[in-house]
């Protein structure tokens, strides 16, 4: 049995309790919760060692943060939909005078993709296809997020690259009922989905 798939089973089951609560399917406030990205340190390359290795510093953006043992971003959950996790927050990579943030990630649950609306020296990108989602709930980064950052930084020995590993998201939710149920609903999706593709 697959992280996600575990992760789902469990979510299902307390969806199941709180069937009659449920939202309709749109974006629903949580109580509380989290998006846990626990970074790949032990591949090689990863993204954090290639990050590091063209100078690139990597920090978190509040209410995002950055830090623990094992190493990991954590990302406020700040509403849920069956087919979408945003959140707050977001990461900084800074190179001499170069500064990249990327914010408000949204996980979307039919794409298997994670966006970010990206912001190069105060100036917008707009939002950015920036990592796949595996079905070990594994991140890597989309083919543009690679190519973008090897044009930003100048990123050539190493470069980033499309599969570049960059970690392992965990979820942590203290939902409004409703809430709760959406988020079961998106992830049994997402699993099925694969499932589906996999076959």
């Amino acid at each position: 049995m697959n992280a996600l798939t575990s992760l789902v089973r469990t979510i299902a089951a307390a969806t199941a309790l709180l069937v009659g609560f449920a939202a309709p399917v749109s974006a629903a406030p949580m109580v509380g919760g989290s998006t846990v990205v626990t970074l790949d340190l032990t591949s090689q390359p990863n993204f954090v060692s290639v990050a590091t290795g063209n100078g690139i510093g990597p920090a978190a953006i509040a209410p995002g943060a950055l830090g623990g043992d094992p190493l990991a971003f954590t990302f406020p959950i700040t509403s849920v939909s069956a087919t979408n996790i945003l959140h707050s927050g977001g990461i900084s990579l800074t190179q001499g005078t170069q500064v990249l943030e990327l914010l408000n990630f949204d996980i979307d649950l039919a794409q298997f993709i994670v966006f970010g609306t990206g912001i190069l020296n105060g100036g917008s990108l707009g939002s950015l296809p920036l990592f796949t989602v595996n079905s070990d709930l594994s991140l890597v980064l989309t083919e543009g997020a690679a190519g973008a950052l090897n044009s930003v930084f100048g990123a050539t020995n190493p470069a980033f690259t499309a599969g570049l590993s960059v970690g392992t998201a965990s979820f942590t939710a203290v939902p409004e009922p409703g809430s709760l149920a959406l988020l079961g609903l998106g992830l049994a999706g997402l699993a099925f989905s694969r499932r589906r593709k996999a076959a």
